[in-house]
C-alpha cells in the first residue's frame, strides 16, 4: 500500500512534464506590409505530444514534426528559406514557464516589384484538457 501511495504522489508530481498537452493560445496578430500595417485578435488551439514529437493546430487537418523542446520552450516550428527568388522565416514557440506564445513569419520576394510581408503573433496560452487528436476522414 505504501508503495502505491509513493507511486501516485511521483505520477502527480509537478515536476514531471506532461507528454500530451492542449493549449489555447490568444493575443495580437500585427501584419506589416507596404500597403500599410494592421492589428487583430487571434486564437489558436494546439495539441502537442512531446512523446511522439508531433503538433498540431485548430482542427488538426496535419500534423506537424515539433522542432525543439526544451525545458522552458517549446519551438513548434523554426524554418528558414534564402534564395535567389526569396527569403523566409517562420519561428512558433511557447514559454512553458511563462504561456507566452510567439510566432513570427517574414517573407521577402525578388523580382521586377520586390515584396516584404511581416506578421507576428504575440499571445499567452492556458493548458486545457487534452482530448486526443481529432480523426481526419479521407476519400484515399
Amino acid at each position: 500500500m505504501r508503495a502505491f501511495v509513493l507511486l501516485a504522489a511521483f505520477i502527480s508530481s509537478p515536476c514531471l512534464a506532461q507528454d500530451q498537452i492542449k493549449l489555447r493560445c490568444a493575443g495580437e496578430q500585427t501584419s506589416e506590409s507596404a500597403a500599410g500595417s494592421e492589428v487583430r485578435p487571434y486564437e489558436k488551439i494546439y495539441r502537442i505530444d512531446l512523446a511522439d514529437n508531433r503538433w498540431c493546430e485548430d482542427a488538426c487537418r496535419a500534423m506537424h514534426d515539433i522542432a525543439e523542446v526544451h525545458p522552458v520552450q517549446i519551438t513548434l516550428e523554426e524554418k528558414q528559406t534564402d534564395s535567389p527568388s526569396e527569403q523566409t522565416l517562420t519561428r512558433n514557440f511557447i514559454n512553458r514557464e511563462t504561456g507566452r506564445h510567439s510566432i513570427l513569419s517574414t517573407a521577402r520576394y525578388f523580382g521586377p516589384v520586390s515584396l516584404t510581408v511581416m506578421l507576428k503573433w504575440e499571445g499567452h496560452c492556458e493548458p486545457e484538457p487534452f482530448d486526443e487528436f481529432p480523426e481526419v476522414q479521407t476519400k484515399f
